[in-house]
């Protein structure tokens, strides 16, 4: 549920920018945890590779003053415990927030394509559980 209409013009204005491309989707006032009263203006997962994701929250720093930077520090600490990189919002223009969703779209794009540059960062480790002797294969 989209609570204002920064959230709003933002998710407009990221949308606008991912036409036709293969983005995850924002979600928006997502609770965090069971009975969590912690909810990020929006959320994403970004694939990785096949089984990994990046989970990000979007917070839309524009409802405060910037001189409440410990009440942020205290909620980026809350949702880092979470497992969540915070990516923060802060309008620079009057025009809106089209630089800061170009900003996002920019970053997704540069995570989703850490596997091809990078392989190993995003592997994920299988242990082995059980082997066969080289004399039981049935081929």
């Amino acid at each position: 549920m989209i609570r204002n209409d920064s959230e709003y013009r933002f998710l407009g204005n990221y949308l606008n920018i991912i036409r036709d491309r293969h983005f995850p989707m924002l979600i928006p006032q997502a609770r965090l945890g069971i009975g969590e009263r912690r909810r990020p203006d929006f959320v994403a997962f970004i694939p990785l590779q096949k089984w990994k994701f990046r989970w990000i929250a979007i917070e839309l720093d524009d409802a405060h003053p910037q001189s409440d930077t410990a009440k942020d520090t205290q909620r980026d600490s809350d949702l880092l415990g979470h497992g969540y990189k915070v990516f923060s919002v802060r309008r620079t223009s009057s025009l809106g927030y089209f630089e800061e969703a170009r900003r996002l779209a920019e970053y997704i794009d540069t995570e989703m394509n850490i596997a091809n540059h990078n392989p190993a960062e995003v592997a994920i480790e299988a242990k082995v559980t059980q082997t066969t002797p080289a004399d039981n294969i049935p081929f």
